[in-house]
């Protein structure tokens, strides 16, 4: 189980430098893939994503 510092559920411990944040990501894609290519999986994660972002996605040429 993840354990916080308590002091985190009242105040944000501010922003993860964006390298950590593009690592995190990496790996959750990489374990959720079970098939297809790297741009099939990045498909996916954009179409569950855009509408949360009030967007829509379309598929991206490379």
């Amino acid at each position: 189980m993840l354990q916080f510092e308590n002091a985190w559920r009242y105040e944000s411990p501010g922003a993860m430098p964006p390298e950590i944040v593009e690592a995190v990501f990496s790996q959750v894609i990489a374990r959720t893939a079970m098939q297809g290519s790297r741009q099939d999986l990045y498909e996916f994660f954009k179409r569950c994503f855009a509408p949360a972002a009030a967007q829509t996605a379309s598929r991206s040429s490379s």
